[in-house]
């Protein structure tokens, strides 16, 4: 067989987007051990294309409930550019752990990742909705979020960390999510890597909810449980942003992920 026309190496794709996903540990006393079926999602081949996927209304257990949802991932070649795109809704969302009620009108985020072959990854934000302009809300009060715009300033992982070692602004707006994972941070120290390489971050820098503002991106209420906004993964090659994740305990014990968008690709 001939191999004249096959090259040394190969750009392989990697994308996903989803809605929402859940798992159920506890409801209503009994303990469980259960993963909902949720809407679908979309994801990439290694060779590109594009995939999307589009529901109606849906609710899992009497605890959590959605209007629509909407994903796409698309992987093309722009020139010698190949580029990734990952795209995710949910609208309508209400997540109740009685009488507590999450409720999340709107909430939208698009993600792009772009690789020349020998080049770092660069990433781009260029859409990102949290629904305060519809509904966003706890125990019927409103939610506003503080933004922190590191993802478009931050395009790749050598700037992200070179701005966490040498700028003190950006280092301070890191440490009120970061704190609370329990790490010690050190202005001019490495960034603490996790499990499989990533570092955590958010995308949010405050939260303003029931007369009060709360540094970092998490939102916690006894008895309702924690709700963490605009989480971001990332590492050299690979961005991983989750919009809203909720963990639910009390009446129900559960976990749910809302409108994550995870661009990227390796060459190979």
């Amino acid at each position: 067989m001939s191999t004249k026309n096959r090259s040394a190496s190969r750009f392989v794709f990697r994308g996903s987007a989803a809605a929402l996903s859940a798992r159920l540990r506890e409801i209503g006393g009994v303990k469980t051990q259960e993963v909902m079926d949720g809407p679908p999602a979309s994801a990439l081949t290694v060779v590109g294309g594009q995939s999307t996927s589009e529901a109606g209304a849906g609710e899992y257990r009497g605890f959590l409930s959605w209007k629509k949802t909407k994903t796409q991932s698309v992987g093309e070649q722009v020139g010698n550019v190949y580029r990734t795109t990952t795209h995710a809704e949910a609208h309508g969302v209400v997540a109740t752990n009685k009488p507590f009620v999450f409720v999340a009108g709107d909430l939208e985020a698009t993600m792009v990742a772009e690789r020349r072959e020998g080049k770092e990854a660069v990433f781009s934000l260029p859409h990102v909705r949290f629904g305060e302009d519809t509904e966003l809300s706890l125990e019927g009060k409103p939610i506003t979020l503080e933004y922190n715009n590191w993802a478009e300033k931050y395009k790749t992982f050598s700037a992200f960390e070179e701005a966490f070692r040498e700028k003190k602004k950006f280092f301070e707006s890191q440490v009120p999510c970061l704190g609370k994972r329990g790490e010690k941070l050190k202005f001019g120290g490495k960034l603490k890597r996790l499990e499989g390489d990533y570092v955590y971050s958010s995308i949010v820098k405050s939260i303003r909810w029931n007369g009060q503002t709360i540094p970092g991106n998490a939102l916690t209420l006894r008895g309702f449980g924690t709700i963490y906004f605009g989480e971001v993964l990332l590492n050299e090659t690979n961005r991983r942003l989750t919009m809203a994740r909720l963990e639910m305990g009390c009446d129900v014990e559960a976990e749910v992920g809302l409108t994550e968008v995870d661009p990227n690709g390796i060459w190979g």
